[in-house]
């Protein structure tokens, strides 16, 4: 299934230090996608198709239900809600005008600090590194 022109976010409240857990987590899935892809979304983004996420849920004391909500919605009133923000495999945002490019810089723009993970920082071209940046 193509998720391409879809966006989601997990979003993580820690009381204390990380590795203690009791953590607060709650996922957003994009108000714009169709509802398989809104299913498949909340199935990576809540942990249930393992990966990183299912790790993050183990660590979870609180867990919040999933929120259909627009990008545009955190962006616009969440504005420095959240501590951190991370976000990976940011290799796949070639364009700066993309439908995950600009929800990426409207979740950063919801998160004072912004971590960016890539495991192909280029994919042999230069100009690929100015939208990460």
């Amino acid at each position: 299934m193509d998720l391409g022109d879809t966006a989601a976010a997990l979003a993580v409240y820690t009381p204390g230090p990380m590795g203690d857990g009791n953590w607060t987590v709650g996922a957003y899935v994009d108000g714009r996608a169709r509802d398989d892809q809104r299913q498949a979304l909340e199935q990576i983004f809540t942990g249930q198709a393992g990966g990183i996420p299912g790790v993050i849920w183990t660590l979870a004391g609180k867990r919040l239900p999933t929120r259909m909500a627009p990008i545009e919605f955190i962006g616009r009133y969440l504005d420095r809600f959240f501590d951190y923000g991370i976000a990976d495999e940011v290799h796949e945002l070639k364009s700066g005008e993309t439908a995950q490019g600009n929800a990426l810089g409207t979740l950063a723009s919801a998160c004072d600090r912004t971590v960016v993970l890539t495991g192909t920082l280029l994919g042999g071209y230069a100009d690929e590194l100015f939208h990460i940046l």
